[in-house]
């Protein structure tokens, strides 16, 4: 599976914003199960910018290209920590 072995967190979603992966960093970086976070959208954990403002970004985008976007997640117990969104196709 992508990103199960990495050290870093790793999200994946769907274009309404609804995770459908979350690799063991992710859920240890965050604080929340990996059951609690796929029941989750990105911008439940997001304080930076809207699902608006994402998929505004995505539709930019042409066939193969990625864009990056940074911001802040908070975790269940509150806390935040600072994240980058890389945007692209995945296959």
């Amino acid at each position: 599976m992508i990103g199960k072995a990495s050290p870093d967190a790793i999200f994946i979603y769907d274009e309404s914003g609804r995770f459908f992966y979350a690799n063991d960093e992710a859920c240890q970086m965050t604080g929340f199960a990996r059951a609690e976070l796929l029941r989750m959208q990105v911008t439940d954990i997001e304080r930076d910018f809207s699902l608006a403002q994402l998929q505004a970004r995505w539709s930019t985008l042409q066939a193969g290209e990625s864009s990056t976007v940074f911001g802040r997640h908070h975790r269940k117990d509150g806390s935040e920590y600072g994240d980058r969104h890389q945007a692209g196709d995945v296959e």
